[in-house]
């Protein structure tokens, strides 16, 4: 098979955790097309990388779906912030922690979920990559043959 000209290979094994992604690109690829697989790349994995650490990114889920919003933007996401300075917020973020040094991590993950609530994503997102460039080519995996495409789902984020 010829090697292409330009491509993303990402290759996680970590434990019984495995992830595996390889885009290729036309040659004449555009920035955007590579920044697009790597936003969703960084969203296939982002909450393995809590969860490794030991954090029970459940709980804190829960604790910040309680915390009120007001609205969208950074306005109301300042306001949500602030509740995160309370003694609350931070027994909720030590109690998540199986190792209690991964406090400031914990706390980094709901600053992380409050914002996205508040609709400020503090990443590249791949849907608003899109929005910008509605010509993006999305480049689709290629089925192994002999298999059939109704026995593909989408992957939960979780096990791959």
């Amino acid at each position: 098979m010829d090697e292409p000209a330009q491509y993303i290979d990402f290759m996680v094994k970590y434990k019984d955790w495995v992830s595996i992604r390889r885009q290729a690109f036309e040659e004449n690829a555009k920035p955007e097309e590579a920044a697009y697989i790597l936003s969703v790349i960084r969203s296939s994995i982002e909450n393995r990388y809590y969860k490794i650490l030991g954090i029970d990114v459940n709980m804190l889920d829960e604790y910040v779906l309680k915390i009120p919003i007001s609205g969208k933007g950074y306005e109301s996401l300042g306001n949500a912030l602030s509740k995160l300075e309370q003694k609350e917020a931070k027994d909720v973020a030590q109690s998540a922690c199986s190792d209690k040094r991964m406090k400031k991590i914990a706390e980094s993950y709901m600053v992380l979920r409050l914002s996205e609530r508040a609709n400020v994503k503090p990443y590249i997102d791949s849907d608003e990559l899109l929005k910008i460039f509605p010509e993006l080519k999305i480049y689709k995996p290629k089925m192994p043959k002999g298999m059939k495409k109704e026995k593909v789902s989408k992957a939960d984020p979780e096990d791959e």
